[in-house]
């Protein structure tokens, strides 16, 4: 329940004002228009109460009309019916075809107006003339009407000027109220507030509706027994009328500010509630109710023509559309079971694709082929997350190892009694893990910033093949050491690449030192530089020492080697690192593994 505040009640209170203004300004303008066309403004004033009262003898005219003209089923006989001592101010005269039928009227008696009433019945012409006698004066209605005739005419300017002061001041607070129309004012603060709306908007327009006819109907019918009565109730009714019609103004001023037009009638709310009634049925009933219901129609349509043709094809269509609506819910049924199915991450279900055609068995697949995209993706994410987790094990245990050691020969040497030997021995130890840290810090950040790109790459022009006859000849010693063999097949032509020197040395020093350490001694490495669909490549081949337990992809990873059992000195980056310098110099690099033999391309851009 809402609040009588005082602004509420100012509120009710200017409605109720602007619906009077309102009222009387219509009203004075009828009257104006009224009392105008009976010559207000033209006429003096007996002759303009004279026109007023004749209005009462033109009503009593075509009052008889109506009640005796279809007394007869030929030629209407008013004499045999019409009584005229039932009307005794008025004498009359009726013809039919301009022929005098009965006649009360002497021409000596008095007469304040004549009142005509014509009708055109079974092609008869039919006159009556309704003659109000002068001592018709006394009688209560004729002299109210000539009283009000009187005072009319006397008002007739300030009726004008009420009706323009009226009407303005009605269309001002018309304004007012719908700028605040749902609004309310507390502590100085404007709020959202639905006084108006909570009555539907269609129901003020019924309601308005029923009172115009009470007006239109009642009003009529008591002004004809009191005249000023009617009035007084014709213009309270008018202010109710407009009371609500002011209401409705406001209901629907809420709902445009509040856009929801359609949501604030009793129709809107019906079609809201189908709708949602709607909406909860299967797919598949959404289509076959709706189909059923105009097959239902069609038909009964069709058989109310008795025409057996008509009915055959109109069978024949609707239960084609019928039968055709019933396979598209299917259809759509299965679509949409497959499309929940995958949003609640079954990526295994696959939707049944059999018997649909077209545009649905489009649809299906399309939605099967993101189902294998998002199984792949989550295969992919898995991995991703695999190698995260190995990614963290790995560069753990690879810092702990000389960390480890490190701090264990320092504790020897600052904690125990050691010989000159011994001391000399333990620090070796430590210079080799500490440069082997080192190593590794400085190919953790190269890694970093080859991955992201934060690398200077400056190309030129380079050979290959002696490029390539640089990195053996730095690891000539190295590679006897290890009791491997080199090969190596140049091409007859010099190959020119655009690359950047230091970064293209990284990229040999870390394949042939990941050669060295890993390959089997007393086999054979082959290195080949050549052309391959526009592009300078060099391949390393090598017999790997121990069994290669993991594919290409993941070798290539970070902190990844070789050995799972990282007993081997060395980071993991190596290939990773290279392949990222040689993708920043527009090249790439691969891996191939088949069995024990290992293989590494690098490829270059052409100068």
């Amino acid at each position: 329940m809402y609040e009588l505040t005082r602004n509420t009640i100012a509120k009710m209170c200017l409605v109720v004002v602007t619906a009077v203004m309102i009222t009387a300004s219509t009203f004075s303008l009828l009257a104006a228009g009224i009392f105008g066309s009976m010559g207000m403004y033209e006429e003096s004033q007996k002759e303009f109460s004279k026109q007023v009262v004749s209005s009462i003898a033109n009503e009593t005219a075509y009052e008889i009309m109506n009640d005796y003209i279809h007394q007869d089923e030929s030629i209407p006989s008013l004499s045999k019916y019409f009584e005229p001592a039932d009307y005794p101010d008025y004498d009359f005269t009726i013809t039919i075809n301009k022929k005098s039928i009965l006649s009360t009227y002497d021409g000596k008696t008095e007469y304040l107006v004549k009142g005509e009433g014509y009708s055109g019945y079974d092609n008869n012409e039919i006159v009556i003339y309704a003659y109000l006698k002068a001592d018709a004066a006394n009688n209560t209605e004729v002299a109210q009407l000539i009283k009000l005739s009187g005072w009319i005419y006397e008002m007739r300017t300030t009726i004008l000027v009420a009706a323009i002061v009226l009407g303005v001041l009605g269309i001002i607070g018309f304004i007012i109220l719908m700028k605040g129309a749902g609004l309310r004012e507390v502590d100085n603060e404007v709020h959202d507030r639905k006084v108006w709306d909570h009555i539907p908007t269609d129901l003020y327009l019924a309601i308005d509706a029923i009172i115009v006819a009470l007006i239109i109907y009642g009003g009529t019918r008591v002004i004809q027994i009191n005249i000023m009565t009617g009035v007084i109730v014709c213009f309270l009714l008018g202010i109710i009328c407009v009371v609500i019609a002011l209401g409705f103004f406001m209901a629907f001023a809420v709902q445009i500010k509040q856009k929801r037009m359609l949501r604030g009638t009793v129709i809107g709310r019906v079609f809201r509630l189908i709708a949602i009634g709607i909406r909860a049925l299967p797919i598949t009933w959404k289509l076959v109710v709706p189909a059923a219901i105009v097959w239902i129609f069609l038909m009964a349509a069709s058989l109310s023509s008795y025409n057996g043709f008509i009915i055959f094809c109109t069978f024949v269509m609707t239960t084609t559309m019928l039968a055709g609506a019933s396979y598209l819910g299917i259809m759509l049924r299965r679509l949409e079971k497959g499309a929940l199915e995958i949003a609640a991450g079954n990526t295994g279900y696959v939707i049944d694709t059999s018997r649909m055609i077209g545009v649905l068995r489009a649809h299906a697949e399309a939605l099967n082929n993101i189902n294998k995209g998002v199984e792949a993706a989550v295969i992919e994410r898995m991995r991703s997350e695999r190698f995260k987790t190995e990614l963290i094990t790995n560069v753990s245990h690879d810092i702990k190892t000389p960390l480890t050691s490190i701090i264990n020969y320092t504790e020897l040497l600052t904690h125990e009694d050691v010989d000159e030997n011994t001391a000399k021995e333990y620090i070796d130890i430590i210079a080799r893990n500490a440069e082997r840290l080192k190593k590794l810090t400085s190919d953790i950040v190269s890694a970093s910033k080859a991955s992201t790109g934060n690398v200077d790459i400056n190309r030129s022009e380079c050979n290959i093949g002696i490029m390539l006859e640089q990195a053996l000849g730095e690891y000539e010693e190295k590679m006897q050491d290890a009791g491997l063999i080199p090969i190596a097949n140049m091409p007859d032509e010099d190959i020119t690449v655009l690359a950047d020197g230091e970064h293209s040395w990284r990229i040999m020093d870390n394949i042939m030192n990941n050669i060295c350490k890993y390959a089997q001694p007393g086999t054979r490495v082959y290195m080949d530089v050549y052309e391959d669909d526009g592009q300078a490549c060099i391949s390393f081949k090598n017999t790997s020492a121990q069994a290669l337990n993991i594919n290409a992809d993941e070798l290539m990873e970070r902190f990844v080697r070789g050995d799972s059992s990282r007993n081997t000195e060395g980071s993991g980056l190596g290939l990773s690192i290279a392949r990222d310098l040689a993708t920043l110099q527009g090249g790439g690099l691969q891996i191939y593994i088949d069995g024990d033999l290992f293989k590494v391309i690098v490829k270059f851009e052409k100068a």
